[in-house]
């Protein structure tokens, strides 16, 4: 068991960060698993002249909480424990808390300004977060046929959220009509009265395959591999605050064989291979 901690400064109030985690880690025989946590609180930073950081227009790390999760248990069976079945749990969000807004530096200024950030409510009601999940299984064989046979079966969602804005693209006249034009007959974006959100959500799943031989046909120093990977991935993008699709679901499957050899002849290796991939 192995706990750790952190504490950070740049000595300034808001600049405080922390950290809390844990690893546990134990083998009996056959059976092995770990399990690690991890907590970080995250306060704004600071340049070198001790301004502040201006917050990324993507997301930002600065003014942040994030916690891990990740747990592994794997169980060697069979004759000479020559097979073993694996699964593993990993788990990360990070979520900004909000306490500051970006301020848009001046390059043209004497002297020039970077970003900065200052305390105030962003646009919009949420906060920006990217929250990650996967689950594997995974199975080996050490001894079939005399090569290594490699399962591995994966599960994979994700969703991130940006920071709000109030560009064209994220207007509807279905829900407000009430556009501002510039005399020229342009949409003044400036005063563009719709701010949302945007908010990506992705579900993968997949199956990797692979059968390895050495010395196959009696050949000395080589070596041949094939497999088979397949996956299938759903993605959409919404608009959060008025929840709007904004970028349709997007279906997307793939099956790809790929067969690959190696020869070692003395101090040199030959490697050969063939991939097909149907998406």
């Amino acid at each position: 068991v192995r706990l750790t901690s952190r504490y950070t400064s740049q000595f300034e109030d808001d600049s405080e960060g922390w950290k809390l985690g844990f690893n546990v880690s134990h083998r009996n025989e056959n059976f092995d698993v770990i399990l690690a946590a991890a907590f970080l609180d995250r306060g704004i930073t600071y340049d070198g002249n001790g301004r502040r950081i201006g917050m990324n227009t993507s997301g930002s790390v600065a003014d942040s909480e994030a916690d891990n999760l990740f747990i592994k248990a794997g169980f060697n069976f069979g004759a000479d424990d020559n097979q073993r079945l694996q699964a593993s749990l990993s788990r990360f969000n990070i979520t900004g808390k909000g306490n500051y807004i970006l301020v848009d530096g001046d390059r043209f200024s004497d002297p020039p300004l970077t970003n900065t950030a200052e305390r105030g409510q962003p646009l919009g009601a949420k906060t920006e977060f990217n929250d990650f999940t996967q689950e594997t299984l995974s199975y080996t064989h050490n001894d079939l046929f005399g090569g290594i046979l490699f399962l591995n079966a994966y599960h994979a969602d994700q969703s991130m959220r940006y920071v709000a804005e109030s560009g064209l693209d994220r207007q509807d006249p279905l829900i407000n009509n009430n556009f501002f034009f510039n005399p020229d007959g342009s949409v003044d974006e400036d005063r563009l009265p719709l701010i949302d959100q945007s908010e990506i959500e992705s579900d993968k799943k997949g199956l990797r395959t692979s059968w390895t031989r050495q010395d196959p046909f009696g050949v000395a120093g080589l070596e041949v591999q094939v497999g088979l990977d397949i996956v299938e991935d759903t993605a959409q993008q919404k608009l959060a605050l008025t929840d709007r699709v904004w970028v349709p679901p997007m279906e997307y499957t793939s099956t790809a064989p790929f067969l690959q050899a190696s020869l070692d002849i003395g101090p040199v290796t030959i490697t050969a291979g063939v991939r097909e991939e149907d998406g």
